[in-house]
C-alpha cells in the first residue's frame, strides 16, 4: 500500500519504536555510504535517548569532538 502511493519507494520496514526506526536509518545510511562514523549532536533529543545519542562509557569529555 505504501510503495504503491509512492513510487520512489521499493521497499518499506515496520518497526515497534521511534528508537528501532533511528537504529535503522543508522545501519541503512552506514551500508549506503559505507561510512562508519555518524555525526551526533549533544544535549538536543525530543524524549527518550536512542544508544546512537548516549556518550560511550568510559570516554572522557575532552576525548569528543565539540
Amino acid at each position: 500500500m505504501v510503495i504503491s502511493a509512492v513510487p520512489s519507494v521499493e521497499m518499506v520496514r515496520f518497526v515497534y519504536s521511534g528508537t528501532k526506526a533511528c537504529m535503522g536509518a543508522l545501519r541503512l545510511v552506514r551500508a549506503y555510504t559505507g561510512r562508519e562514523k555518524i555525526l551526533k549532536f549533544e544535549g538536543c533529543y525530543l524524549a527518550t535517548p536512542t544508544p546512537s545519542s548516549l556518550k560511550p562509557a568510559g570516554v572522557p569529555k575532552g576525548a569528543t569532538i565539540h
